[in-house]
């Protein structure tokens, strides 16, 4: 992808302090973009994600702290980013949790941590931003997951999230085209990240075996697609929601 044209663009990234959300951060910052990314606790791999990305070619980059289960911490973040650049044009929804466990018996609370981070605040978050996207025909980027298309065992909150959010990309592309918008989004599969670390070489073997590709993606993978959907080389897609999972039962 030719990162021509893409100088000096605003991006705001959730959740893009490690794993798929920093190499978000870093790719996005070869084009020469300013970026703003949040995290949730550890300031210091926000420190080191941001010294990379200024090392990588980004014209500017600023972080904030910010826990996604809060409603208002969310809605401010638009005005964060307009304060310091004026403006938006690439939102990626990036940030996410997951609390695994048989269906029957997961607790209440542990659905809603999930629902509420996931997906909910992350609509939120997109309609406080379609304003200013709108000044900049801008796009949102919204991480899904292979979860979200295929389910995943003891991970009914987490799927039902990742499903969600590829029917609000396509709300967002087909209510918002008017108003020079586009909304894409990614799907992984097994990334490796913080996140499936602890998972084992059992756990992935399903997946694994029902792929074309019988290994675990790189973070840097996904980031080149995400890269790729915010370009304008990709202006005609919209709504779309793209694997990233190594051909799983094709």
């Amino acid at each position: 992808m030719s990162d021509r044209g893409q100088q000096n663009r605003v991006v705001l990234v959730t959740g893009g302090s490690r794993g798929i959300g920093r190499a978000v951060v870093l790719r996005l910052a070869q084009t020469g973009a300013h970026i703003a990314f949040t995290y949730a606790t550890r300031t210091d791999a926000a420190r080191d994600t941001a010294a990379q990305a200024r090392q990588a070619g980004a014209a500017d980059v600023t972080f904030f702290p910010c826990d996604m289960a809060d409603t208002k911490a969310i809605a401010d973040l638009p005005s964060l980013v307009d304060g310091r650049w004026g403006r938006l044009d690439v939102l990626v929804n990036n940030a996410g949790l997951t609390r695994d466990g048989p269906f029957a018996l997961l607790p209440a609370e542990q659905w809603r941590e999930v629902l509420t981070v996931n997906l909910v605040n992350t609509i939120r978050l997109t309609e406080a931003a379609l304003p200013m996207l709108e000044q900049t025909r801008g796009v949102v980027v919204s991480v899904s997951s292979l979860a979200g298309r295929a389910g995943k065992e003891g991970q009914v909150p987490y799927s039902a999230t990742k499903s969600g959010l590829i029917g609000m990309t396509r709300l967002v592309a087909r209510t918002c085209r008017q108003r020079g918008i586009r909304a894409v989004a990614v799907m992984p599969g097994f990334i490796r990240t913080d996140m499936i670390e602890g998972l084992g070489a059992k756990a992935m073997e399903p997946t694994l075996a029902g792929s074309v590709q019988p290994r675990p993606g790189e973070a840097e993978e996904v980031a080149n697609v995400c890269a790729f959907l915010a370009s304008n080389e990709a202006s005609y897609l919209d709504g779309s929601a793209v694997p990233v999972d190594g051909g799983f039962r094709i």
